[in-house]
Formats: C-alpha cells, structure tokens, sequence
C-alpha cells in the first residue's frame, strides 16, 4: 500500500519518519523501521509517540474498517526502557528484529522462511522482541 498523498501541508511533518502503510488480514499497520545511525542511543518513548502521531494522521487519509495500528520495526536497534513502558500503555508495538535473521531468510530459494518471519512480526499477540534476544 503507497503512503498516502498529502494535501496539508500541516500533516505532511507527521508522516515524515512512516515509511510502509501495509495491509494485512483485514488490518492496516503504519510502520517504521528503524536502522543503526551515527550512535548506538536505543531508540526511546519520544520516537514512539511520533508513529503514533503517524498512525492517527493516517486514519483521516486511508479508508480502514479500524485504526491503524502502528508498528516500529528496531532492526539492528535496541529499544530503550521508556519505548517500553510508553507502548504498554498506549497502542504501539515494537519489534527488535536480530539482522543476522533476516540475512537467514533472504535466500531467493527460501520463501517459506520468509513467509514465516512476515506471519510472526505481524501477528498482534507476538511479544518483542522477535527473532532478537530477550
């Protein structure tokens, strides 16, 4: 699914870090993936509330049955305590995904074991993080 074209110019800094809207049994998801940077500062509560930010602005833009879910993908990132703490007390899931998995599934010969990463990151009741360590 393309982001959504923005016509106001007041919503289009929200949507600046969402990078997929994705739709997925029925829900839709916007999602940030998050990369190392420059530092390795674990991505904290503040990061959280701008794609929760995202996502709202997303249901005046995107026709779905429901919200839209927002989703943080950390991939090679770790999240900090405060994201932690904020996403259990708000609508916000975030995912630590360990690189050398992904790397693991990217074999062209191997779409079952991507397939199984996909179902696994978007099943609503898996807990973070995936694929990473505890």
């Amino acid at each position: 699914m393309n982001l959504p074209a923005v016509a106001d110019e007041s919503v289009a800094p929200l949507l600046a870090d969402l990078n997929v809207l994705a739709r997925f049994e029925g829900r839709v998801y916007a999602i940030e993936i998050r990369t190392p940077t420059t530092g390795n500062e674990p991505i904290e509560w503040t990061a959280g509330a701008g794609l929760q930010s995202a996502a709202l602005a997303c249901e005046t833009l995107v026709d779905s049955a429901g919200p839209i879910e927002p989703v943080m993908l950390l991939f090679g990132v770790k999240a900090g305590a405060s994201i932690g703490t904020f996403a259990a007390e708000q609508t916000l899931r975030f995912i630590e995904i360990d690189p050398a998995r992904v790397r693991a599934v990217l074999d062209p010969a191997d779409r079952a074991a991507r397939a199984a990463l996909a179902q696994e990151i978007m099943q609503p009741e898996v807990p973070a993080p995936v694929g990473g360590k505890p």
